[in-house]
């Protein structure tokens, strides 16, 4: 994410991050239904749709957790997510109150991919309106037609629980998530929830202990060799060329395939 050396000033006037270089898939699940996120642009996110900024009536519930979107092909990393979610307190209620919303999340290297998933609330409100971006993106003047880069979840209406699932790939350090949404009921007023996000990458030793090697041996070796990119092949493979050393501008007489200079 961009710094402002200049504070306010810089961030005014700065370019909007984009949310889809943190996020690369976002859904939210209410009542058992998930509902995919939809990048869009918007001056929502910026001017306050009612006229009016509140406090949000969102909070988090309880422990978010991670999952693993693959464990139906390798079952080792279910396994994994569950140690993950052991040995990592995500979020921490008892701390004071302006801390609450510091999460430590996971970030994913191409693959295997994990999911983070945090349960959140709205409390006694309901609303209209709910997406994210990138936190800072609210104190700047947006893109050249006043608007910034968001992953909308629709018109609702929202109340009760959700869970909020994100992944992030490739991405790993401090990010502030900003969750917007417009409240009709109790009254008409516009917030945004900061979640305050560090993002690391899943440690690989946790796939190299002997125990997980014993079980899953085959599926790690078949995840680790999906990883690798393949090389790229010689220009001349499975091609008939000229070994005659003539003039490699001409064609060989058995393919008809001119070599370049």
């Amino acid at each position: 994410m961009a710094y402002y050396p200049g504070g306010w000033n810089d961030l005014k006037n700065s370019e909007p991050d984009p949310i889809t270089e943190v996020v690369t898939y976002a859904a939210i699940t209410v009542g058992g239904t998930t509902t995919n996120g939809i990048v869009k642009y918007t001056s929502d996110f910026i001017t306050p749709i009612g006229g009016i900024w509140d406090t949000s009536p969102i909070s988090i519930t309880s422990e978010p957790y991670v999952d693993a979107l693959d464990a139906a092909i390798y079952p080792h990393e279910a396994e994994l997510a569950s140690a993950l979610n052991m040995q990592t307190k995500i979020y921490n209620p008892d701390v004071p109150s302006p801390m609450e919303n510091l999460l430590f999340l996971y970030g994913n290297d191409e693959q295997p991919l994990y999911r983070m998933n945090i349960p959140l609330s709205f409390g006694a409100s309901t609303c209209n309106k709910l997406m994210i971006s990138v936190f800072e993106n609210a104190g700047t003047l947006g893109n050249n037609h006043g608007q910034i880069q968001v992953i909308d979840f629709g018109s609702g209406p929202f109340s009760g629980n959700l869970t909020l699932k994100l992944v992030f790939t490739g991405y790993y350090g401090s990010c502030n998530i900003g969750v917007f949404t417009e409240e009709t009921d109790p009254h008409s007023a516009s917030s945004i929830l900061c979640l305050r996000c560090i993002i690391s990458q899943i440690e690989s030793d946790l796939e190299d202990s002997e125990e997980i090697k014993d079980k899953y041996s085959d599926e790690i070796l078949a995840t680790k060799k999906q990883k690798k990119k393949p090389k790229p092949k010689p220009w001349n493979e499975g091609i008939g060329v000229s070994t005659s050393g003539g003039d490699p501008g001409t064609s060989d007489s058995s393919s008809g395939f001119t070599k370049p200079k």
